[in-house]
């Protein structure tokens, strides 16, 4: 976490205008979604943390020749063994950093909004991908892997959301 500025330079100003539009749309995108406002900034937080992290060029992104767009490592296509995931690495990053919009969809009640934006954020994963493939000088490559391991922290979100969501219904019940 240390050496974050270093790698990631413009992830911590893209956090930033990240928080201070989650806190000038929340209202309406919860009035939008027909919930509750923490819900909508915890779900515009996740999507700008998710962008910021995988879209601003890495630290010396625009220096020397980049290689060829439309290139893509498809070298793992499946889960990576369960010792990667419990590693403070790129696998496990991967994962947790999808967590919260998981769990910020989750929480939405059920609505043809809410599967809209669910279709939206399975898409992201890939759509990721796929700038970063056609943009090489932002110096990251595409992975399929990082596909798999993002759907993964999405489900992993999702379902947490989810069972939030019954707990908390249930509890209003009793």
């Amino acid at each position: 976490m240390r050496d974050l500025p270093g790698v990631l330079p413009w992830f911590l100003p893209g956090l930033a205008i990240t928080t201070v539009t989650a806190v000038a749309v929340a209202g309406r995108v919860a009035r939008r979604l027909r919930t509750e406002n923490w819900i909508a900034f915890l779900l515009i937080m996740s999507v700008g943390g998710v962008l910021a992290a995988t879209i601003t060029p890495l630290a010396g992104g625009f220096r020397g020749r980049p290689p060829p767009p439309g290139r893509c490592d498809f070298g793992r296509i499946g889960l990576a063994p369960l010792s990667h995931y419990l590693q403070f690495g790129e696998t496990g990053l991967n994962v947790i950093l999808f967590v919260p919009l998981g769990l910020a969809v989750g929480l939405l009640g059920r609505s043809p909004a809410t599967a809209r934006v669910l279709v939206a954020v399975l898409a992201l994963p890939l759509a990721i991908e796929v700038i970063q493939s056609l943009a090489p000088m932002l110096g990251r490559g595409c992975q399929s892997r990082d596909v798999i391991d993002n759907l993964l922290g999405l489900g992993i979100g999702l379902a947490l959301g989810v069972l939030l969501s019954v707990f908390r219904a249930r509890r209003t019940r009793n």
